[in-house]
C-alpha cells in the first residue's frame, strides 16, 4: 500500500564556520536537526556524527531539494516505513535519480529501534558488503512488546544464536 505524503526538508538552527566540507554542503548543516514536514505532520530527526558518510549524503540531497514531494511507499506497520525512491515523485526533477551506493559504516552504538532512521539497503544475499542506498531511507516504527513477548523474543534469538555457533564450530 502506497501513502503519498509530501516531504519537505528545513534545517532548524544553530550555526558554525560556513566553510564547504563537499559540494552541496556546509560545515554549519553538521550540526543541524532535520525536520520532515509531512501532509500528516512533522518528524524531527537527529542524524550521526557516527556515520559521516551518510550523514554528509543526507544533507546534501536535502539541500539540493532531492526529497522535495517524494512519497512514502513502503509502509510496514509495527516495523518501519520507507522513502526516497525518485520514481515516487509526481514530477521528474533532475537530481541524482540514476541509483547509487554508499558503504557500510556500521557502529555499534547505533541499533534499529522505534525512531531510529536509517539507510536502506537490499539483503545480504544480494548485497553481501552491506551497501546502502545513495537516496532510499526507512524510519524504524518499531513494536511495542510486554515482558512476556520479550522472554519469547529472547528465547529465540538465544536458541537462533546458540544453533548458529554449533554451526560455525563444526559440531
Amino acid at each position: 500500500m502506497k501513502i503519498a505524503l509530501s516531504l519537505v526538508f528545513v534545517f532548524l538552527f544553530f550555526s558554525m564556520s560556513n566553510a564547504q566540507i563537499e559540494p552541496g554542503v556546509l560545515k554549519s548543516d553538521l550540526s543541524k536537526d532535520v525536520c520532515l514536514t509531512t501532509d500528516m505532520g512533522e518528524i524531527v530527526f537527529r542524524l550521526s556524527d557516527e556515520t559521516p558518510k551518510h550523514r554528509t549524503n543526507f544533507i546534501k540531497l536535502v539541500n539540493q531539494g532531492f526529497y522535495d514531494s517524494i512519497s512514502f511507499h513502503r509502509v510496514i506497520e509495527n516495523f518501519l516505513v520507507q522513502t526516497g525512491d525518485p520514481e515516487t515523485r509526481p514530477t521528474p526533477k533532475t537530481l541524482p535519480e540514476d541509483p547509487y551506493t554508499l558503504p557500510a559504516e556500521p557502529h555499534p552504538s547505533l541499533f534499529h529501534k522505534r525512531g531510529a532512521i536509517n539507510a536502506a539497503r537490499m539483503g545480504d544475499d544480494t548485497n553481501p558488503s552491506q551497501a546502502s542506498s545513495g537516496t532510499q531511507f526507512t524510519i524504524i516504527q518499531g513494536k511495542t512488546y510486554t515482558d512476556s513477548t520479550l522472554a519469547v523474543a529472547e528465547k529465540r534469538i538465544n536458541n537462533w544464536l546458540a544453533y548458529n555457533k554449533i554451526i560455525d564450530l563444526g559440531i
